[in-house]
Order: C-alpha cells, then sequence, then structure tokens
C-alpha cells in the first residue's frame, strides 16, 4: 500500500536540507563540478578561462573552508571568550570579521599548496591537471561537509552566513539608483574594476612564454631506486646491449608530443674553435612519447653499438613532433650525449 504523504515528506526533507545547507558551501559545491568538468573532462586550453576557474581553487577555496570550519560563528559569548583549554573538538573563542576571514583564506591556501605539492611528489601521480584539479577539489569537498555540519550546529542568530542577496541588493543599488549619467559612471566603474582584477590575476597566473620549455636529462638508477645524474656507462661491446634511461620532462603548460632519436656518431673535434663534426652516425633507436603538462617520464632503454672506435659520440635528440630523417643538433629542440668506447672485444670492468 503507497504512503500519498511519502512525495511531500521527501520534498519537505529536501528543502529542510536545503535549508541547512549553508549558501556558500552549494556555491563552492557548484564551483566544484563546473572547474572539474572544465579542466578535466573537457581540457579547457584558453589560459585565461583556465586561470579564471583555477585560481580559486589554488588560492582560496582550501583555506576558506578551513577557516568557515573553525570559525563558524559570528559573534562568541563573553563566558567563551574568557575560557581556555583543549578540546578534540574545535572551539570558536575569538570573533573574525569578513575581511579576516578573507585574509586568513589566502593566507591558509598558500600553506596548504606545498603540502599537496609534497603529497604528489611522494605518490605515483604526476605533478598534471587531471591530478591536482580532483585532489584539491576532494579537500575541498570534505572541509565543505565539515563547516556546513560546524555550522549546522551553531544557532541561526549567529551562524556565518555569507550575504549574497545583502551584496547584490547593494551591488544593483549602486549602479543603477540615480540617473543615466549615474548609472552609466558607476557600471563603467565595476566593468573596470573586474577588468583590473581579471589582467593582473591572468598576469600572475598564467604561464609566460619564458617559461615554456621541455627538459632532456641522461640519468641512472642507483641502489636506493632513485634517478641521478651521473655513473654513465662508458665502455660498450659491439652488439652487446647495455641499459640507459633518458628523462623528459614537459614545462610547455599544454600536452606536448616528443621523438626521441638515438645514435652513436663518430666526430672530428676542433680543439682551437670548439666545433664538433659528425663524420659517421648509426641511429639506434626512435621513439615517442606524449606527456601532460608539468609529467615527467624516465624512458628506460637498451642500447646495442655497432660502430667501434674511442671517443664516439652517443646523442640523444629531442623533438617536439616529428624528427627528420636525419637528426642533428641544429635541428633538435634538446640534445644531450655521453662520450662512450666501443670495441670488438668483451669490455671487462
Amino acid at each position: 500500500m503507497s504512503n500519498p504523504d511519502l512525495p511531500t515528506s521527501a520534498t519537505d526533507a529536501a528543502s529542510r536540507l536545503a535549508t541547512r545547507i549553508p549558501s556558500d558551501v552549494s556555491a563552492t559545491l557548484a564551483f566544484l563540478v563546473v572547474v572539474n568538468l572544465a579542466l578535466t573532462v573537457v581540457g579547457v586550453e584558453s589560459p585565461p578561462l583556465r586561470v579564471a576557474l583555477g585560481a580559486p581553487l589554488l588560492l582560496f577555496l582550501p583555506g576558506y573552508v578551513l577557516v568557515t570550519t573553525l570559525f563558524p560563528r559570528t559573534s562568541v559569548p563573553e563566558d567563551r571568550r574568557r575560557a581556555g583549554g583543549w578540546s578534540v573538538v574545535p572551539v570558536q573563542y575569538s570573533e573574525i570579521d569578513g575581511a579576516e576571514r578573507a585574509a586568513l583564506s589566502f593566507g591558509l591556501s598558500l600553506a596548504v599548496l606545498p603540502l599537496f605539492a609534497l603529497a604528489i611528489a611522494f605518490s605515483p601521480w604526476p605533478y598534471a591537471a587531471d591530478v591536482v584539479v580532483p585532489g584539491l577539489s576532494l579537500f575541498v569537498l570534505v572541509g565543505a561537509a565539515a563547516s556546513a555540519t560546524r555550522r549546522g550546529a551553531v544557532d541561526p542568530d549567529v551562524r556565518f552566513e555569507v550575504p549574497f542577496r545583502a551584496w547584490l541588493r547593494r551591488l544593483r543599488s549602486f549602479m543603477f539608483d540615480g540617473n543615466g549619467v549615474n548609472v552609466a559612471v558607476n557600471v563603467a566603474l565595476v566593468l573596470s574594476v573586474v577588468l583590473s582584477v581579471a589582467v593582473v590575476g591572468y598576469a600572475f597566473a598564467a604561464p609566460q612564454d619564458g617559461e615554456r620549455y621541455s627538459e632532456l636529462t641522461l640519468v641512472t638508477e642507483n641502489e636506493s631506486g632513485e634517478y641521478v645524474a651521473g655513473d654513465y656507462p662508458e665502455n660498450f661491446t659491439a652488439g652487446e646491449e647495455r641499459d640507459l634511461t633518458v628523462g623528459v620532462e614537459n614545462n610547455e603548460q599544454v600536452e606536448t608530443e616528443y621523438t626521441i632519436v638515438t645514435q652513436v656518431e663518430r666526430v672530428d673535434t676542433d680543439a682551437s674553435g670548439g666545433g664538433v663534426t659528425v663524420l659517421e652516425m648509426s641511429e639506434l633507436r626512435r621513439s615517442s612519447l606524449a606527456l601532460d603538462p608539468g609529467e615527467r617520464r624516465y624512458d628506460d632503454h637498451a642500447v646495442a653499438p655497432e660502430t667501434t672506435g674511442e671517443d664516439l659520440r652517443l646523442s640523444y635528440y629531442l623533438y617536439k613532433g616529428d624528427a627528420p630523417g636525419t637528426p642533428s643538433a641544429e635541428t633538435a629542440y634538446r640534445h644531450v650525449y655521453l662520450w662512450i668506447d666501443v670495441s670488438d672485444e668483451p669490455f671487462e670492468p
């Protein structure tokens, strides 16, 4: 038998739940949905839009949810102000105004970000947008839930709320009350302020052209499993494979496809001018990889040079996109190399 009161009861329950969720928490949840859809699902590439969406998540929201959790009240009774001691659940002993809340939100966000970056560094995931955005969103989501719970236990008369409606009324009154000239001036003033804030924020947050680069390194793995520069093999036996590792880091601010060409070269070094002329070359391998912004990847591989001789150059050429048929230091985006000796006789350490 159905209960005719169930829809009404469910609607009332949903209405009561909505009224108990602070308006700023609802706005935060909506923003998290938008920023994750835009930056991780859709993959928006416009730098201004990415900055506009990413800056609040990075610089404000992590600290804001902490502040609203620690300070759920707008006023504190006199007897509590004089109280002290320690409690498992944080107790608010002092009052802070809106400006102090905003300042603390920025400050705590800047304190959280290095800890978050350190956690990613020790994790198996790369420091990329599809890791940072969901990770920070989860942190903000948990903080928003804690904030809503804390404020829900506070008397509504002293509960902290963001006065969105009052702000909108004041803004509407400021912009549109008065004659036509005043309205035009006020609208232009508000738009200029918004534009100025956007330009300054983009100047600080958007990557500059000089900061876009890719890094190519030759490394070896030590006994503790860490990659370090040094201890490279110098002696090879012709046709016998030896293990090497090359690392590529993408700081181009966008996903980038690379081609790495490895070849052994017999060169003539001009001691007086410092120039190097390639006399003979033999390509050993050619590999491709695509990296997300900020991602570093290590390519473990083996090479088996057939060219014999002393002071041969084992070169690695990095190209963005496809590589030409004959790679060279002049055409490569990045170039690193080792000086090696290759003999027909087995190498004895």
